[in-house]
């Protein structure tokens, strides 16, 4: 990876936000004195020494930690791939300021990483594969990546953003957000399940009731084959007729063949 000029203001990437580059810096800062080497930033938030690659994640919004976990990131799969290039150590730098002013942070080597991201479940996306890992902390004190104990990589300071220029706006202009977001999130959601309970009870009233089904007169219940009443019941029968009739003093007699038709009603008084 090729090194870019160092700034005073280490961590410079605007996704992490203000507050988020304040307290990136002061961890650098603070790994920088621990080990006598100083950060160069590379891009993003890839910072190196001449010994070292770390590629570094923050989170200075409780919204984003679920009850149980201290920290959560998105790891991508090619970034991850090209640390194996570098010729230097690889580390992750995870760090989490929580909302009391503790910042927690774990310089994690790549290997132990890599171990983890086997056992979470690789998300498409735009810009490739990438994991969602979480730092969980356990009733007994310890914090687990995915599978991988990682509570020998656990540092923690308090920040005391009062002496520095602009720290407490930006820490309140954080924490403002998060209060603020939570409340326009819950308001959404209870102003759209009340559209949708007033919109399913406006469909319900405009519907009309359906009128109770009616059996016809001279129909009882349970029979089906009685003919309704006004209509030729001679024409369901079948078989041959006889008919014999008189004309000017004649006889005429013959036979007609009768087959089932749809009964029709017949008018009163009709001839048939």
């Amino acid at each position: 990876m090729s090194t870019t000029k160092q700034t005073k203001q280490l961590w410079s990437d605007n996704r992490s936000g203000p507050v988020g580059r304040l307290v990136g810096t002061k961890v650098l800062q603070r790994i920088e004195k621990a080990t006598s080497e100083q950060f160069t930033h590379v891009k993003g938030t890839v910072f190196e020494t001449p010994t070292k690659v770390v590629v570094a994640r923050v989170c200075t919004n409780d919204v984003y930690v679920q009850k149980g976990y201290i920290h959560w990131c998105n790891v991508g799969q090619a970034q991850f791939d090209s640390l194996k290039g570098t010729g230097k150590e690889a580390f992750y730098l995870f760090i989490t300021l929580r909302a009391d002013g503790d910042v927690h942070y774990w310089l994690v080597p790549a290997q132990t990483v890599g171990k983890a991201l086997k056992k979470v479940t690789p998300k498409k996306q735009s810009g490739g594969v990438s994991y969602f890992l979480k730092v969980a902390e356990t009733d007994e004190g310890k914090f687990v990546l995915a599978n991988q104990d990682v509570t020998d990589r656990h540092e923690t300071f308090k920040l005391d953003l009062r002496g520095i220029a602009g720290g407490p706006a930006l820490i309140a202009k954080n924490a403002k957000r998060t209060v603020k977001g939570r409340k326009i999130a819950r308001a959404k959601a209870k102003a759209a399940k009340a559209e949708q309970q007033k919109q399913a009870e406006q469909t319900a009233a405009a519907q009309p009731e359906e009128a109770p089904k009616r059996r016809g007169p001279g129909r009882p219940k349970g029979s089906k084959n009685r003919p309704k009443a006004g209509t030729n019941s001679t024409a369901r029968k079948s078989g041959k007729l006889t008919l014999e009739i008189e004309v000017g003093g004649q006889r005429f007699q013959g036979t007609a063949t009768l087959r089932p038709v749809k009964a029709e009603k017949v008018a009163e008084g009709a001839v048939v």
